[in-house]
């Protein structure tokens, strides 16, 4: 009653009543924003008393502390408020807006502290690039890649991402440039292609240059870098402080040029993420937050994550993984193209491989694992012998395949350490206690070790060596003979090379590296941009001849783990051996369905042998029939298409008995023996050098599948096993990369046959062969040699011993002929890429002293070298000549 007279009263009396209400704010909220871009935030507000401090209050989705933007009278009652590009770096922002009027009512809100309103943020669609290739000569054709360019001296509109540009033109060395192009970027490329064939060129180019260039763990040197290219497959990375470190697996051509670009991404302080795709540019989402398009790199909180990829036209992609507290992790994921539906398909790799996977407590199969599976949660189990088993809840979403990767931990215990010497019997010390005389294996706790071998008559060789909790570790010494006093060794290889020596302070070279030192202790540090230093305080002794020698690896500063899905090979592979494991427990629906699988992956003859072996012990005669028969056609002329046309036979046999509904046919005989493998244990190679490993495997019902040398250093904990090939008869050899090399290394060859039976083995992991390095010699420099008149015999004298020499002729494609001093040629060029002098006719010659032809250095595997008085020589390409005055009759193997 009160209130209404004095409502009344005012109204009689002209006033205005006490304004008592906040702002009015009318706000249509921002879903979304483009990324790395300022937003704006606008509303409609209005109070009779007038509005005051207006605001956005803001902050990064996760973030802890908001902060206040004013806003803008922009007439009309429209305010308005600017937030900086900052706040949409992540995964978005959220926000609330606040006001008061003139006499302090309020706050109004459109939004709250306790509930914000959230802005995603998203990337714009991914821009094209442009790339434009010039090339010297103008009408070399031009292949982007791998498809022919039409018109190639215009702009070629292209994806942002890697691509392969190949450019090739008759007489003239191809060329191939990798390039990663940027969304919106154009890129001018000039190819100038070198004539003739000759050896290839690589070069790395970088962004920021100056970064490390490491092929096979070895450093090659600095970006910009040019140096020989060696042909075949390899792992090439570069590595920058402060930097994300970027590898590729090459394979490079004998006689191309290659040029590779790397674009490094700076590292955040804190641990990161990489994350890339197949094709790039997909989105990428994080725990439910758009963090942008791959390639992308930023920082993550430690601790289990889910990232999904999208790009329009291909599968959604997710991946559960565990982000380090201390490491920086990688992801490379593939997102295969969107044809048919069909169910979510599980891809599961782990380190080390070939552990046994069970989905929902059913077992599955191998890893690398893949199969389709059904929308919904599910449990997985990875078990290995001698690992700690790991368990991982994965939920599998409709249209979205799924990618997971683990990393087994060895179960704690003891490592184990086998050693040999050449001479055997040498007594053996581990951190200066007697272990016995080798060879023998011991146990070892995990960390750092000295070991000492001593012999009679033979210099002593000490090793320091790290091994970890149940590592099976294998190392062979050699100790050479001693022909009186000399001054101790010691000698540092680490991995990855080039890292810089001191002793006791004074720069004294990279690794690898070898030297005197004198007794008493000394001080070894070792650096190398982007790892860690290491430092060892160590001590020769005074009254023993010994060589010491550092086996070091290096920790990178950042360290960082690779998770990226399994190649088809492996895939097929591990689908491969669960499909025998079912076959061998009798369980052959398991079998059919794992054998179908790999033959999808890789359609080989092998795998459809095995399918109709399986066939057959199902009763499905028919169909057993027709996958013998394809084998025979696939595999002509093989002992694999003998035995299948045998089972042919029989099933159709069996199929025609089964539908005439008569007695079973008596089935064939099994093959059940696995092959053999004779083989000659190599004890010794040169450090830092491949090695070519050979043996003879035969089976003689269905013949070899899968032969493979599984090799390690002493740096490594895991075995690498290389495909072995055929070659003539029942030959097999494997060349083993120089990276297996650096120090003491362990091998052994396995092989099964096509029926499964196996693996036949020449060593084992628990009993490898084991080799011990030696250095490579130096090489004597040679006077340049002296170029030869059209029709002149080049004969030169040797700076070392003053004889009158011949001179040795690299053959690459055609022949050479020599009569009478007259050397005909078709095309020819050099083996060892050393200094060269060539004639007009295209013969290349080098000179060789007598002594240096006879030496064992100079005999080239798969060479034949031939010497004759005064005859008459005749070699087919790819054969190498020693030509002598005074023929020496000398042949190397061929």
């Amino acid at each position: 009653m009160l209130g209404i007279l004095a409502v009344l009263l005012a109204a009689g009396s002209g006033l205005t009543p006490p304004d008592t209400d906040p702002p009015v704010i009318e706000h249509t909220p921002v879903k979304t924003a483009a990324r790395g871009q300022p937003v704006e935030i606008g509303a409609q507000i209005s109070d009779p008393s007038g509005v005051f401090g207006a605001q956005v209050v803001a902050r990064t989705i996760g973030g802890r502390r908001f902060s206040a933007f004013p806003m803008d009278d922009r007439g009309d009652g429209n305010y308005a408020a600017v937030l900086p590009a900052t706040m949409l770096t992540g995964g978005g922002l959220e926000y609330f807006i606040e006001a008061f009027d003139e006499q302090g009512n309020g706050p109004a809100r459109a939004g709250s502290p306790e509930r914000p309103l959230k802005v995603q943020a998203m990337d714009a669609p991914p821009q094209p690039a442009k790339l434009l290739v010039r090339t010297d000569p103008p009408e070399a054709e031009v292949l982007i890649d791998g498809a022919l360019v039409a018109q190639a001296a215009s702009p070629q509109t292209i994806a942002a991402g890697t691509h392969t540009v190949t450019v090739r033109a008759a007489g003239r060395r191809p060329s191939e440039s990798r390039l990663e192009l940027q969304a919106g970027k154009e890129i001018d490329l000039l190819v100038t292609l070198a004539e003739g064939r000759g050896a290839g060129v690589l070069r790395v180019r970088s962004d920021p240059s100056g970064a490390q260039v490491f092929l096979d763990g070895a450093l090659l040197g600095t970006t910009p870098f040019a140096g020989a290219l060696v042909p075949g497959k390899h792992v090439l990375s570069v590595q920058s402080q402060g930097h994300l470190t970027e590898e590729r697996e090459v394979v490079f051509e004998e006689g191309h040029d290659v040029e590779e670009s790397y674009s490094l991404p700076v590292l955040p302080r804190g641990a990161a993420l990489a994350v890339d795709s197949v094709p790039s540019g997909a989105l990428l989402v994080i725990d439910g937050l758009d963090k942008g398009r791959t390639p992308w790199v930023g920082p993550l909180a430690a601790g289990p994550h889910n990232a999904v990829l999208r790009l329009p036209g291909h599968r959604e992609t997710a991946s559960d993984f565990d982000m380090p507290a201390n490491r920086d992790l990688s992801l490379k994921l593939e997102l295969p193209e969107q044809k048919a539906p069909r169910a979510p398909r599980l891809s599961l790799t782990s380190t080390p491989s070939e552990a046994e996977v069970l989905l929902d407590d059913k077992r599955v199969g191998l890893t690398p694992y893949t199969a389709e599976v059904a929308p919904g949660p599910h449990v997985l189990k990875i078990a290995l012998k001698g690992y700690v088993a790991q368990q991982k809840k994965i939920m599998v979403v409709a249209e979205r395949d799924v990618e997971t990767s683990v990393v087994l931990e060895r179960v704690p215990g003891p490592a184990t350490l086998t050693v040999e010497t050449d001479p055997a019997g040498a007594s053996i010390a581990i951190d200066g206690k007697d272990a016995g005389v080798s060879p023998l294996t011991v146990e070892l706790a995990a960390g750092d070790h000295l070991l000492s071998a001593i012999a009679i008559g033979r210099r002593g060789v000490d090793q320091q060596l790290t091994v970890e909790a149940g590592q099976k570790a294998s190392l062979r010494l050699t100790l050479p003979e001693t022909r009186g006093p000399i001054e101790p060794q010691v000698q540092i290889n680490t991995q990855p090379q080039g890292a810089q020596v001191m002793l006791d302070g004074k720069p004294a070279g990279e690794t690898p590296f070898k030297d005197k030192v004198g007794p008493g202790p000394h001080e070894l540090k070792l650096t190398l941009g982007g790892y860690l230093a290491r430092t060892a305080n160590f001590k020769i002794p005074e009254n023993r001849d010994v060589q010491l020698v550092f086996a070091v690896q290096l920790k990178p500063t950042r360290e960082s783990e690779a998770q990226k899905a399994a190649t088809p090979e492996e895939v097929a592979r591990a689908r491969y051996k669960a499909a025998h494991a079912c076959f061998k427990q009798g369980d052959y629906a398991c079998a059919l369905s794992g054998y179908q699988a790999s033959y999808e992956l890789k359609p080989v003859p092998e795998l459809l042998f095995n399918i109709g072996q399986t066939r057959r012990r199902l009763g499905q005669h028919k169909e057993a029939a027709l996958a013998f028969r394809s084998v025979t056609k696939d595999a002509q002329g093989t002992l694999l298409a003998k035995e299948a046309e045998r089972l042919a036979i029989a099933s159709e046999q069996a199929a025609q008995a089964q539908a005439a509904g008569a007695a079973p046919v008596k089935a064939p005989d099994e093959d059940t023996t696995p092959p053999t493998i004779a083989h000659e244990p190599v004890t010794r190679t040169m450090r830092g050098a491949p090695m070519i490993l050979s043996a003879t495997i035969k089976d003689d019902r269905s013949g070899v599948y899968d032969p493979r040398a599984c090799v390690r250093n002493i740096f490594a904990t895991e075995w690498v096993c290389l495909p072995m090939q055929a070659q003539r008869g029942d030959q097999y050899t494997v060349e083993v990369p120089a990276r297996f090399t650096t120090d003491g290394l362990a091998y052994y060859l396995e092989a099964f046959d096509n029926a499964g039976n196996g693996p036949a083995r020449a060593g084992s992991p628990e009993q490898p062969f084991a080799l011990s390095l030696e250095e490579k010699p130096k090489e004597a420099v040679a006077a340049a040699p002296k170029t030869a008149a059209p029709g002149e015999a080049l004969v030169q004298t040797s700076p070392r011993t003053g004889a009158s020499v011949g001179a040795w002729v690299g053959v690459g494609v055609g022949g050479a002929m020599l009569i009478g001093g007259l050397v005909l040629a078709l095309r020819a060029h050099s083996l060892d890429g050393s200094d060269t002098t060539t004639t007009s006719n295209g013969i290349t010659f080098h000179s060789v002293s007598a002594a240096d032809a006879q030496s064992a250095s100079d005999l080239r595997a798969g060479s034949l070298l031939l010497f004759g008085v005064g005859g008459a020589l005749v070699v087919s390409g790819g054969a190498t000549l020693f030509l002598l005055p005074h023929g020496a009759g000398v042949a190397g193997e061929f």
